[in-house]
């Protein structure tokens, strides 16, 4: 079953993390072996860089990370971004107007930073976030007096804008229309709760095929791991896309394989399995 593969791309939750926002021992030495035998292990989150988990900054053999849904491909080791894809500021204010219309709320990332405006980031109790995104929404949000000004006065684009809904019937209306109304952003998921909105050119998948290409390799030498719809474009852009059990239904129809969830070590599975 052994495959030539030279980047191994994992979604963090609820893939390389288990509930507790751990990495295992099991999923840590598979990663170890693989870097070992110069597979690039490449992180690829929704994320920005600055909300990394320690768990996943203390990998030491980590050399570049996918970030904000691929938004940002980044070189730990240089510092700087080699590829980056950003929502222009027009169409980043569009976007929150559009969302000011739904019982919401939603904030941006933009230079490895998050904003919200203030008396949104006072209502993320009334959200049903778990306890670990909770306290990240809480504690990495930078509150602005109102988030449209400030990012007038910025003048500049965005990496990422996401909503927070109640109802989950709005999640899907927003997924459903919002593609046709900005057709120049992609929208996507990573929890029960969330809508995320980058630009179409900044996916997880073509994140990966330009650091593939970036390091003179094609999507075939690519494993992708993932669980949600925000993962779905590298786990079909990937050679070995490996769905998560604990996956949404999109992912598991597109995967090209399936192991254990993230508690059970599935990522550990998967490495074992092709690249051993």
């Amino acid at each position: 079953m052994k495959k030539d593969i030279r980047i191994i791309a994992l979604d963090l939750d609820g893939t390389l993390l288990d509930s507790n926002k751990n990495i295992s021992e099991r999923n840590y030495q598979a990663l170890k072996k693989a870097a070992e035998q110069g597979i690039e292990i490449v992180p690829t989150t929704g994320r920005f860089y600055g909300m990394l988990p320690k768990v996943v900054k203390d990998l030491p053999f980590v050399n570049y990370v996918i970030t904000v849904n691929g938004a940002s491909v980044y070189d730990v080791r240089e510092k700087k971004n080699i590829a980056e894809a950003n929502i222009p500021l027009d169409t980043a204010l569009k976007l929150m107007e559009y969302m000011d219309g739904f019982d919401c709320i939603y904030d941006c990332y933009m230079d490895n930073g998050a904003y919200m405006t203030g008396n949104q980031w006072d209502r993320i109790d009334e959200f049903d976030l778990d306890v670990h995104y909770h306290k990240m929404w809480k504690e990495m949000r930078v509150q602005v007096d109102d988030l449209k000004s400030f990012l007038k006065k910025q003048g500049k684009g965005i990496q990422k804008t996401q909503c927070l809904v109640k109802d989950l019937s709005l999640k899907d209306k927003i997924l459903k229309e919002a593609p046709e109304l900005f057709p120049q952003c992609l929208a996507t998921s990573s929890l029960k709760i969330n809508v995320e909105f980058n630009d179409l050119h900044a996916s997880k998948g073509q994140a990966l095929i330009s650091l593939a290409e970036h390091l003179g390799c094609t999507a075939e030498n690519v494993m992708s791991f993932g669980d949600g719809l925000n993962d779905l474009s590298m786990i079909k852009a990937a050679g070995m896309g490996i769905a998560m059990a604990n996956s949404c239904k999109e992912v598991l129809e597109a995967s090209n394989d399936t192991v254990s969830d993230n508690d059970h070590d599935g990522v550990a599975e998967g490495i074992r399995k092709y690249c051993f």
